[in-house]
């Protein structure tokens, strides 16, 4: 943009109304010159600059003005949704507000417990919702989502209440198709650091809190031509229980993860002591 003759120049205020957003403070004159040769203002998206050279007093005058903003308002916060918005980047630390990331399905092994449990299945999404600060690879996040853990019962055993407890017994003689098993949902609060090493990979350490909010079991075996099953409700699971979780990949894309639940689901006194260690494929984390 460029203007001759004018009799005189707050550039300042030009250029900051440019680069701030409404809610900034009231900018202060930084020059004033009288009919200037000319004015270029320039804004790339990140820095405005000023340029004058020439004035009534002055004609060899040749002025530069840069502003940057230091700060980012809520309406340009950028949302990342994988596969959907390239993240930002530089060296500048950059909020995000991020929907629908870390989708993770995989196996489940007991580490400690009884050994009736055999190998199990987990499911969820660790970011329904979140937000992170990057700069350049590194990234700090915290989220909210869900999940379920399923612990599968083997070797012709069933999961039966036993006053307040859940019992792991025998099904009795005879019996055929028997299958049990315990499922705890639970709302996940992973709070999460990724690094980059070369372009989208590297790796994503996160301490995840595990709010478990329901948790059922459930039974069912032949005797003959007879179908016996049950559900089991009121289980005293742990309100809340910690994860350690790794996982190596493309981030924003597909990686590996694995995950260790070292804290037991249940009260000592209320049901089966376990244990577990898991490991499967997370979308998007």
């Amino acid at each position: 943009m460029k203007k001759k003759n004018w009799k005189s120049v707050f550039f300042a205020v030009a250029a900051l109304s440019l680069s701030l957003p409404a809610q900034a403070l009231e900018p202060d004159t930084v020059i004033v010159v009288d009919n200037p040769k000319s004015v270029v203002v320039t804004d790339n998206g990140s820095v405005t600059m000023v340029e004058i050279q020439g004035s009534k007093n002055d004609p060899e005058l040749n002025y530069r003005y840069t502003v940057e903003p230091d700060s980012v308002s809520a309406h340009e916060i950028p949302v990342n949704i994988p596969f959907l918005i390239k993240p930002a980047a530089g060296n500048k630390v950059t909020g995000e507000v991020s929907a629908l990331r870390g989708l993770y399905g995989g196996a489940v092994f007991r580490t400690s417990g009884p050994s009736v449990m055999g190998t199990s299945w987990e499911a969820g999404m660790n970011h329904v919702i979140g937000y992170g600060y990057r700069r350049r690879r590194a990234e700090f996040s915290v989220g909210v989502g869900f999940g379920i853990k399923t612990l599968m019962v083997g070797d012709g055993h069933i999961a039966v209440k036993e006053g307040d407890c859940l019992g792991l017994v025998p099904a009795p003689e005879g019996a055929c198709s028997v299958e049990s098993r315990v499922n705890s949902w639970a709302i996940h609060v992973p709070v999460a650091y990724t690094q980059r090493f070369y372009k989208s990979w590297g790796f994503q350490l996160a301490v995840v809190a595990n709010f478990n909010f329901y948790t059922t079991a459930s039974m069912s075996y032949k005797l003959g031509d007879i179908t016996y099953s049950r559900k089991i409700n009121g289980l005293h699971q742990r309100l809340l229980t910690p994860d350690v979780m790794l996982t190596i990949g493309s981030a924003g894309n597909l990686g590996v993860y694995v995950r260790w639940s070292p804290v037991k689901m249940f009260e000592r006194r209320f049901g089966p002591v376990t244990n577990t260690i898991s490991c499967g494929l997370s979308v998007g984390f």
